[in-house]
């Protein structure tokens, strides 16, 4: 799957690296209603499993994954998550990304 580092995915990359400071779940879970909208209006939305394997949508799933304390810790998730940042920098960076 990939993503074209348009001006909003860029943005919506960027957003994802820096709520990862965040401590309102409220505002976490706001912005994750807000980024699905965003991501279905993208050029390379192809269907759910491309959201689903998102690493925006991964990023921000983590970080509510801590805020309640239910955070994966075994190896395997957490390089799907170290990869997911990774991707998300590139996109913020503005490098269009495979996932």
């Amino acid at each position: 799957m990939k993503m074209s580092a348009t001006e909003s995915a860029r943005k919506m990359g960027q957003d994802a690296l820096d709520i990862q400071d965040a401590s309102n779940i409220h505002g976490v879970i706001s912005t994750l209603y807000e980024f699905m909208g965003k991501l279905r209006e993208h050029p390379d939305y192809t269907g759910c499993p491309w959201m689903e394997k998102n690493p925006i949508i991964i990023a921000l799933i983590d970080k509510l994954c801590h805020l309640t304390d239910i955070q994966v810790t075994e190896l395997e998730p957490r390089n799907v998550i170290s990869r997911a940042f990774n991707l998300c920098a590139d996109l913020a960076s503005g490098q269009d990304i495979e996932f």
